[in-house]
This record gives C-alpha cells, sequence and structure tokens, in this order.
C-alpha cells in the first residue's frame, strides 16, 4: 500500500508536469510566433526594396536588380529566390535558385495585401515565401522615390492601362528551424529541470507537512491501557488534522471511561460482596462450630437469607448502575399509577421498619397518573424507602409527600437522622459514601443506592436533590415530568 506521503508528491508531480507542460506549449507558441514575425518582417521588407526597382514603358516589364546589390540571390550556399510573374503567371524574370512550379500558382494573389506562407525550392529546401500584386512604375518615374508609394494604382491621368506583376520573395527556413528548435530544447530542458526541481521540493515539503501526522502516529502506538492520555492539546497540531486529533482523543476519552468504569465496577464488586459473603461464612461457621437445635439452626438460615437477598440487590444495583453508565440503559415510557406503585414499596418494607420502630406517614393522592417507565421508577422508589429505612433514627417517622403540578409531579422523603453532625449533602450521592464509617452491618447499606437513583433520575427527565430542613432531619426530593415523552420532545 503506498504510503500519503508517495501519494501527494505523485499527484503533485502530474498537477506541475502538466502545467509545466501547457507554459512549454504556451511559451513555445509565442517565441515560434516572435521569430516568424520577425523572419516575415525582413521577406515584407526584401520584398518593397525590389518591387521599387521594378519598371514599365508601357510595354515591357524589367527591373534594375543586380547581385552586387543583392548578394543574397547569387550565394552559392541557401541562396534566396525572387520571382517576377506576370497577371498571366508567366515568368517575367527570376533569380537562380527558383520555386517549384507546381507551387507558384498557389502564390497568386488577387488584391494589394501581401501573402505570406510556406514555399520549396525547386532543389527540395523548405523555404517561405512573401507574394505582393502590383502596378509597376513607369520608366520616366523611376527615380521619383518621393513620389512612389506601394502598392500603387494606375490613375486616369496615365494613357495606357498596365497590368498588375506579382512578385515573389522566397527564402529557406532552414536557419529560422535550427532557431526554433534550440528554443524548443531549451524550453524541454528548462522545463524538466522545473518539474525534477519541484518534484523533489514537493516531496521535502510534504515529508515537512506530514511530520505533525507521523509523530500523531508515534504517540498513538505508545498507547496502551496503562496510558490513556489524549494525544495533543489544541494548537499543537496543524488544524488540517485536528479533526483527526480530535476524534482520536474523543475515542480514547471513550475508551478510558470504559476501562475506568470496568475498573470501578471490579473494585466496587469486591468492595461490596466482602462484607456480605464474610456474614455469611462467619455465621455458617458458628452455626457448625456445635450441635445446636432446630430454632438456633432456623435462625442462622434465615440470616444468611436476608444477606443473601441484600447482596442479590447489590449485585443488581452495580448491574445497573453500570448498564446506565455505558448509555445502553434507556427508558420506555407507559402509562403508570405512581400512588400504588409507591404504596407497594411502602409495604414491602413495613416490617423492616417496625423493627426499628419506625413509622410511615405517607400524604399521597388517591391517585397519580404519569407516563413514565415504572421499572426505573420503582428503582428509585425502593432505594428512597431502604435508604430512610435504614438510616432513619429508631423510633422515629419517615414522611413521604407528593406535591403535583402541571407538568411536575414531587415526592419528598423525610427522617431524622442519628448523626446530627452537618455535613455536605450532595456528598450522599456520590458512590460508596457513608456519614457513618463505623456502621458496618452485613449484607446492609451497599452505598451506590443514591447514586443510583440519580443516575436513574436523571434518565427519567428529572433531578432530585437533599436537604437538611432542620438539625437531624434529612429531606431527598425526587421532581419527575409528568410525561417523559413529552419532556424529552420539548
Amino acid at each position: 500500500m503506498r504510503s500519503l506521503q508517495w501519494r501527494l508528491t505523485w499527484s503533485i508531480s502530474v498537477v506541475l508536469i502538466t502545467i509545466l507542460f501547457g507554459a512549454g506549449v504556451l511559451l513555445y507558441r509565442a517565441q515560434r510566433s516572435a521569430l516568424l514575425s520577425e523572419f516575415d518582417a525582413a521577406l515584407n521588407l526584401s520584398s518593397v526594396t525590389l518591387a521599387r526597382l521594378i519598371e514599365t514603358d508601357g510595354t515591357t516589364v524589367k527591373s534594375e536588380m543586380s547581385e552586387e546589390n543583392f548578394p543574397q540571390f547569387s550565394r552559392q550556399e541557401s541562396p534566396d529566390c525572387y520571382q517576377i510573374l506576370d497577371s498571366r503567371g508567366d515568368f517575367i524574370e527570376r533569380s537562380r535558385a527558383s520555386l517549384d512550379l507546381s507551387l507558384s500558382v498557389q502564390i497568386q494573389v488577387a488584391n494589394e495585401e501581401p501573402w505570406f506562407g510556406p514555399v520549396r525550392f525547386s532543389d527540395g529546401r523548405r523555404g517561405r515565401g512573401v507574394a505582393r500584386s502590383f502596378v509597376p512604375r513607369f520608366e520616366d518615374n523611376a527615380h521619383d522615390d518621393e513620389e512612389y508609394s506601394f502598392p500603387e494604382s494606375q490613375t486616369a491621368a496615365e494613357p495606357t492601362v498596365i497590368a498588375p506583376v506579382t512578385l515573389v520573395v522566397a527564402r529557406d527556413t532552414l536557419d529560422f528551424e535550427r532557431r526554433l528548435s534550440l528554443v524548443a530544447r531549451w524550453i524541454v530542458a528548462i522545463t524538466l529541470l522545473a518539474w525534477v526541481t519541484a518534484v523533489a521540493a514537493s516531496r521535502l515539503v510534504a515529508q515537512i507537512g506530514l511530520a505533525p501526522l507521523n509523530e500523531t502516529a508515534v504517540r498513538i502506538a505508545g498507547i496502551n491501557i496503562d496510558n490513556l492520555a489524549t494525544l495533543s492539546n489544541t494548537g499543537e497540531v496543524p488544524t488540517e488534522i485536528q479533526s483527526i486529533v480530535d476524534a482520536l482523543n474523543q475515542m480514547q476519552n471513550r475508551l478510558a471511561a470504559g476501562y475506568e468504569r470496568e475498573r470501578n465496577f471490579s473494585a466496587d464488586v469486591a468492595h461490596e460482596l466482602r462484607t456480605p459473603i464474610a456474614g455469611i461464612r462467619s455465621i455458617t461457621e458458628v452455626a457448625l462450630r456445635k450441635p445446636r437445635n432446630t430454632s438456633e439452626y432456623q435462625e442462622s438460615l434465615n440470616t444468611c437469607l436476608t444477606i443473601a437477598v441484600e447482596l442479590q440487590s447489590i449485585v443488581d444495583n452495580l448491574l445497573t448502575l453500570s448498564q446506565i453508565e455505558s448509555g445502553t440503559y434507556l427508558p420506555h415510557c407507559e402509562p403508570t399509577e405512581v400512588a400504588d406503585l409507591l404504596q407497594k414499596y411502602i409495604e414491602r418494607y413495613s416490617s423492616r421498619a417496625m423493627a426499628r420502630g419506625l413509622k410511615f406517614r405517607a400524604e399521597l393522592p388517591a391517585q397519580i397518573l404519569m407516563r413514565t417507565d415504572p421499572d426505573k421508577l420503582g428503582i428509585i422508589f425502593r432505594n428512597l424507602i431502604e435508604n430512610a429505612v435504614s438510616y432513619a433514627s429508631p423510633d422515629s417517622t419517615i414522611s413521604i409527600v407528593c406535591r403535583e403540578e402541571a407538568a411536575v409531579v414531587e415526592f419528598a422523603f423525610r427522617n431524622e437522622v442519628v448523626d446530627k453532625k452537618p455535613f455536605d449533602l450532595e456528598k450522599m450521592f456520590q458512590r460508596f459514601w457513608r456519614a457513618d464509617r463505623a456502621r458496618n452491618e452485613a449484607g446492609i447499606h451497599s452505598g451506590i443506592g443514591l447514586t443510583l437513583c440519580r443516575s436513574l433520575t436523571e434518565i427519567l427527565g428529572g433531578q432530585i436533590s437533599a436537604n437538611a430542613p432542620s438539625a437531624g432531619v434529612i429531606e431527598l426530593v425526587l421532581r419527575l415530568p409528568r410525561d417523559l415523552e413529552t419532556a424529552r420532545s420539548s
């Protein structure tokens, strides 16, 4: 698989060679046009000069050209050529070098503007010529240069109508082609040199530009489960790859959060299961230490069963909390009669409350209709009531009050506590926090009940908070939307 640097270099090379080739073609055409214009200008000047030497006496056309004055027509190597033709295309006069007769017909002009075009000499040389048609001057005005203008038409004052003649002047293009070939070679050489230099420079630039990406790859290679730090802060990498770094950082954060949840879950399980398992073991060891009667065994088994039920509750809460943190624990809405649901959990914990001398005082409407998730709301009620029964002062009252609004239903759970010292109420919702660290009852108070309540309340679109109306009194206030679907859509 080709590297990104190779792809960038190759792409830049293709673009550069295309641009340089196009520029070279345009430059070549511009140079050819300039050289051709220069060549044609020389031909035109030569033809104008020769035309001034052509005269007529009314019947005969002749010229005053001589080899001494125009050596280019008589040199041995690559001589130029001129031809004078009458209106019928017959030769009046021509130089030693001549043009291919098959082409002479194509050189005829029908107007006073000169014609420029390629020609071929009779000896096979390629050339370029100029042809012009004009009326020659009369012999008596042959030396009156000031009165002569080119081209000149016959005037009405002249008694004889003079037929126009055609003058053709040609020169071989060998030198022109050599110069043009030299220009082409220089353009090709400069283009190739520029392309090679640009490719080398682009490779270097690509290497420098991709250096942050290579550094990022090295950092990614150094990441492992024990080192899940983010790759880089914004500003330390180019903006072009900042989005990649941000995406990788987000992925790392999710991985780190996942590993952290896994570690926390393992630590939570070890922490929470140790005490109830130790309680079951100690009760079993005591029961087996000596023979006992049936009632004593039953008492030990009932205690173990209670611990096992609490142990199951701990495991359920831990699994639920883990699902919530992973985002897979989603609510479903259905019409729910909340007063009956809450009363069911009050009755479930009545026996434990009576064992501690506690009483429930529930101020609930006869019917509380809500559209919510009854399973998750039931877990919240269960943990709030269990928390109140576990931590309320003995022989006190647990108050549960419901207040209804148009779109919100509020539940307040109030109880007295043994520890009258003030503390940060927000810590109550932290995992495994306890106000009284000395309490270590086997299988009771898992320490995640209120944490789970807050997480589930947020899923149900509500809020839960703690306050202390007076010294030694704790009140947990649960506010939930009456219709979860409406609250989620708004």
